[in-house]
């Protein structure tokens, strides 16, 4: 989903990594690229290398006409794709001013950039650049006097996208025995050393990063696996008139970690740049910092020279180590930033850190959850794995965790280039406080889901995240939107099945924006994004913190902590509430009322519904509608009265006053809340809300499915006309599923079989998912999910679907409308399946 250029354009070294050149024929010219396809890029890169090893450098990302325009519609500022060459350095370093253009006429970025240290000296005038596994060379020829080497690169780049192309080096006029090694990846040349003139002298720069997060304290020390993490990079030149020999160079962090061993870069021609990276191995203790403390980084280096004598020196350079917890969305200086959504968000993929993979605590909550739902194999299909995750959901609910904004700071204590940095809690310190930001209870939510062997990954959209799980049966990536807890049990909270269908839609439209970080958590984990040590807590830590399995709000006697016990309207009740519309439809939604008495008898309410609408572009939108006021109890009847009504887009933090007042007026039947809700100038609406945690007795009892006129399995046949004449007939089966709360599922199974004009056969099923609420007599259901499989080979795929199947009811049958305004509709009768 991700549609940045990936940090395989870090480095035109780096590039050169990818499998298997096609065969070169007589007469092929092997510079020559693949035509992009869609959803495919085409790559041309070019490194003209000079005599002492830096690197002039030209890049062309290619892009398919269908793609063109969404490229640059994501990426305004072409210079957005420079971010991937400076924030990877390693061993090499972009200098001068890159430039980024784009090239309509070639539906290309183009870009250009100086290099230092692309090629290294072995010594006797041999030099080398190394490539990663894989590429192979398609040919080896002489352009214009200079030797030039052509490789082929194919693969896969970021999330899904693919490319092929070719990287082509020119080596430095004057280079002779040129060769390619397989077994090393190593392109190599000769090129005599120029005579002396002098003493070597080394003129050394060192780049410090201003800001280290010690949470992923041991992030650092992996190197290759995190290229763009090195805290500090040393620039060794050699500005005099001879070799430098046996150039060294080593780094240490004070008090944090101990002098790192000796890089041994040999010797540096006349010219020629070396650059050191330096990633620490940080002692654990760096991790218990609890605030910004700055810290002092040395660097030594050393060489001989031209008459073997030993010459050193050293440097130093400050930088802060932020106190624990604290993560900074953003890896770039100043200097590197061009004020792109995807820079802001570049160290996303650092958070699986905090995302705890071992924790007891953690653990233990995770295990209370499965419980709660009936001690399901969370991984043995998707419905258990949903209902296993809708359970943890409900357990942070019932123990009143509550959404918190997060204190971003823009902290210029560091440097001039201020950035976001924000303070992520670890899953425990979100358990123990029962509140966090976003990115808090999306973190908890991933870490509960892996406590329960589900895949978990973390969604970051502009100002926003929430976790993501892959269902273990379909493999389907499914959204939930944490911050449905809202304000806790006394200012409401959603319930998991409205959570799911917010965070799925989530993800569908940030995927179709493209502004999107997918954090794969346990992928990042084999890389070695490790957690933290841990402290040991004691084993009934969750007791102490006052988790319960049953939660807080519905103790024994059904009531929450501090009520009067005597008292039978204070507590939380909850249920669906249908309301009739100007149109005659009717629409049902869930409710969570909270009632409390006050210190002087008064009785104190928040009532909260989750109601779809539909937005001006007549897309779905769930909105919070939150009211809270007061009132008195007059004999058997409560009669309460809106001192503030808001309502709020579910994952917004904005909300608008909604006019007028409302007055409820509500009395007991046994542990059911039975009353009116009337906004002013509008009719009443009546409810029956049930005690939290009452037995379902208590209220009268919901039809069966049976019962329901939707639910069940239904049957028919559908008759399509084809393009090009004829008919095509095939069964439907669909099953439907009422839910307590007025929600709706709908599972759709079409086998269609068809004979090809070649005879050949062709077997299709097709299945899509939907859910939606009823309408009065017509249940409108929206496609949440469709597959297509090929019957023959197994082989399967899902599609993007504006689908809808509206049902109707026709006496003991169902009128079936299937489709959608921009596809055509097909009619079908069903028949209940007995």
């Amino acid at each position: 989903m991700r549609r940045s250029i990936p940090a395989l354009l870090a480095s035109l070294v780096v590039m050169l990594a990818l499998p298997a050149p096609r065969a070169l024929r007589a007469g092929d010219d092997p510079t020559l690229l693949p035509p992009p396809q869609p959803g495919r890029m085409s790559v041309y890169a070019e490194a003209d290398l000079a005599p002492h090893g830096d690197a002039r450098g030209r890049v062309e990302i290619h892009f398919a006409t269908e793609d063109w325009a969404r490229v640059k519609a994501s990426t305004p500022d072409p210079r957005r794709f420079l971010q991937d060459v400076h924030g990877s350095r390693s061993e090499s370093e972009v200098t001068g001013e890159p430039t980024a253009a784009y090239d309509d006429k070639a539906r290309a970025v183009v870009l250009a950039m100086d290099e230092l240290g692309v090629a290294r000296h072995v010594g006797q005038g041999r030099w080398l650049v190394t490539v990663e596994e894989g590429r192979e060379l398609l040919a080896g020829t002489e352009v214009d006097g200079r030797l030039r080497a052509v490789l082929s690169t194919e693969g896969s780049w970021g999330e899904g996208a693919d490319y092929a192309g070719r990287l082509v080096y020119l080596l430095p006029p004057g280079a002779t025995d040129a060769s390619w090694d397989a077994s090393t990846h190593a392109l190599a040349w000769t090129l005599p050393l120029p005579a002396a003139t002098g003493a070597p002298a080394l003129d050394v720069g060192l780049r410090v990063k201003d800001r280290l997060m010690t949470t992923i304290y041991k992030v650092y020390g992996l190197k290759a696996a995190f290229g763009s993490q090195w805290v500090a990079k040393a620039v060794l030149r050699n500005t005099g008139g001879s070799v430098a020999r046996d150039v060294r160079v080593r780094f240490r962090l004070d008090k944090y970690a101990e002098w790192s061993p000796w890089a041994k870069k040999g010797d540096v021609v006349p010219g020629q740049a070396v650059v050191e990276p330096y990633y620490p191995v940080l002692d654990a203790s760096i991790a218990r910092l609890r605030s910004n403390t700055p810290a002092d980084l040395r660097v030594e280096w050393s060489w001989q020279d031209e008459r073997g004598q030993k010459q050193a020196d050293e440097d130093a350079g400050r930088l802060v180590l932020l106190g624990g917890g604290e993560f900074v969305f953003s890896n770039l200086a100043a200097s590197e930033s061009f004020g792109t959504w995807q820079e802001a968000y570049n160290n996303a993929p650092l958070l699986a850190a905090w995302v705890s993979r071992d924790d007891p605590v953690v653990k233990r909550m995770a295990a209370m959850a499965n419980r709660l739902a009936g001690g399901l194999g969370a991984i043995e299909s998707d419905e258990n794995a949903l209902r296993v995750m809708a359970a943890c959901y409900d357990l942070l609910r019932g123990n009143d965790f509550t959404y918190q904004h997060p204190a971003m700071l823009e902290d210029k204590s560091v440097s001039f280039d201020p950035r976001a940095v924000q303070h992520v809690k670890l899953p425990r310190d979100v358990i123990r406080d029962r509140s966090g930001t976003c990115i808090d209870l999306a973190i908890l939510m991933a870490s509960m889901a892996h406590a329960v062997g589900i895949e978990a990954h973390l969604a970051l959209i502009p100002g926003h995240c929430f976790p993501v799980f892959r269902l273990p049966t379909s493999g389907t990536l499914q959204g939930f939107e944490a911050t449905g807890i809202a304000g806790g049990l006394r200012h409401g909270s959603a319930d998991a099945p409205s959570m799911f269908q917010k965070g799925a839609e989530e993800l569908r439209e940030a995927a179709q924006d493209g502004r999107i970080y997918l954090v794969d958590v346990r992928s990042l984990w084999t890389q070695g994004v490790a957690n933290p040590e841990l402290d040991e807590l004691p084993a009934g830590i969750l007791e102490a913190w006052g988790i319960r399995e049953e939660g807080r709000g519905t103790p024994a006697g059904g009531q929450p902590p501090g009520a009067a016990q005597d008292d039978p309207f204070t507590g939380i009740y909850g249920g669906p509430v249908s309301e009739p519309q100007a149109d005659g439809t009717t629409i049902t939604f869930p409710v969570r009322m909270g009632i409390d008495r006050q210190p002087d008898g008064s009785y104190g309410f928040v009532f909260r519904a989750d109601v779809t609408v539909k937005s001006d572009e007549g897309k779905e939108l769930l909105v919070v509608v939150l009211e809270e006021g007061r009132g008195e109890r007059r004999g058997n009847e409560l009669v309460l009265t809106s001192t503030s009504r808001k309502a709020t887009p579910q994952g917004s933090s904005e909300g608008g006053s909604i006019d007028g007042t409302v007055r409820i007026v509500a009395r007991l039947e046994g542990q059911v809340l039975v009353g009116t809700h009337a906004a002013e100038g509008e009719p009443a609406t009546p409810f029956r809300l049930v005690r939290e945690g009452a037995q379902a007795t208590a209220q009268p009892t919901p039809p069966a499915a049976a019962q329901d006129p939707f639910a069940g399995t239904w049957q028919g046949s559908v008759t399509q006309e084809l393009p090009e004449g004829g008919t095509l007939t095939y069964p439907v089966r669909v099953g439907i599923d009422a839910h307590p709360d007025g929600r709706y599922e709908a599972g759709i199974r079409a086998e269609i079989s068809a004979t090809g004009a070649d005879g050949s056969v062709i077997r299709v099923v097709i299945v899509e998912m939907a859910e939606g609420r009823r309408q009065g007599d017509t249940l409108p259901l929206r496609v949440t999910m469709r597959r297509i499989t090929d019957a023959t080979t197994g082989e399967s795929e899902e599609e993007a679907t504006e689908n809808r199947l509206v049902v109707t009811l026709q006496g003991k049958a169902l009128r079936a409308r299937h489709g959608s305004d921009a596809g055509g509709w097909t009619e079908v009768l069903l028949q209940r399946v007995p």
